[in-house]
């Protein structure tokens, strides 16, 4: 699945551009009362504004997102530390960061892809990881319809942005499959895991 052109075409349509903050950015303030780290990746960072919210907060915050339309914007923006890149190839070391967040990204990739998405996530984090994952499919058709009817070849064989869509405990089983994390609470929305 090329991840990159369905998400530039989509930014370039306009997706997410217009919003004044990511997902991510509403749990920073709640992620940095919360948890001890120094180092923090947003994966899925859009425009790089919880990246920025962390940064201004102490912080030493980078971002990934897989458009490069968004990582421009977000340079554009000031949020330098962001870059393009993959969940299915994070170009950082192991154990780099503290904690590592991701915000309504895995529910987007195709099912094939999420043990490959989770042992990334799980090997750059140190300590900690917190995802926010949507357990419905996506309820905005706007973008979905907008696709099939201007790029019906990316999109035929995908019905809903949302392609893997299973409930908190399926989640759960996918991270503490790897052997390497385990679920220390779940926060509202919010799965933590730690490295073990």
């Amino acid at each position: 699945m090329d991840y990159k052109k369905i998400y530039n075409t989509l930014y370039k349509e306009g997706y997410h551009i217009t919003v004044p903050t990511n997902i991510g950015a509403k749990f920073v303030f709640d992620i940095i009362d919360n948890y001890d780290f120094k180092t923090v990746l947003d994966i899925g960072c859009s425009q790089g504004n919880a990246v920025e919210l962390y940064n201004v907060n102490g912080k030493q915050a980078y971002g990934i997102d897989v458009s490069e339309i968004a990582i421009k914007e977000a340079h554009k923006l000031g949020n330098n530390t962001c870059k393009q890149a993959s969940v299915l190839n994070i170009p950082f070391k192991n154990d780099e960061f503290d904690l590592v967040v991701t915000s309504d990204v895995l529910e987007h990739l195709d099912p094939i892809d999420i043990s490959k998405a989770i042992d990334e996530i799980c090997r750059v984090a140190k300590n900690i990881i917190i995802a926010k994952i949507a357990t419905k499919k996506e309820g905005n058709k706007t973008w979905m319809k907008l696709l099939k009817a201007k790029y019906p070849k990316m999109v035929k064989n995908i019905d809903n942005l949302h392609m893997s869509v299973y409930k908190h405990n399926k989640w759960r089983e996918f991270f503490e499959k790897t052997g390497k994390v385990e679920l220390v609470e779940k926060k509202g929305k919010l799965l933590v895991f730690r490295k073990i």
